[in-house]
């Protein structure tokens, strides 16, 4: 059975899926990424992008 409820974000980082991939690897994008919706929680996200995988 399909769940047909909404469920809408709090905040979206939308753009293609290339400057995605490369801002999720902390690479230089061709576009620039379009931020909605709570500023500090897509600032959170960006910190946690920075720190890197290990």
């Amino acid at each position: 059975m399909a769940d047909d409820s909404v469920v809408n974000a709090d905040a979206t980082l939308t753009g293609s899926a290339a400057d995605l991939d490369c801002w999720l690897w902390r690479r230089p994008t061709i576009e620039t990424l379009r931020r909605a919706g709570d500023n500090r929680l897509l600032d959170q996200l960006e910190m946690v992008i920075g720190l890197g995988i290990d």
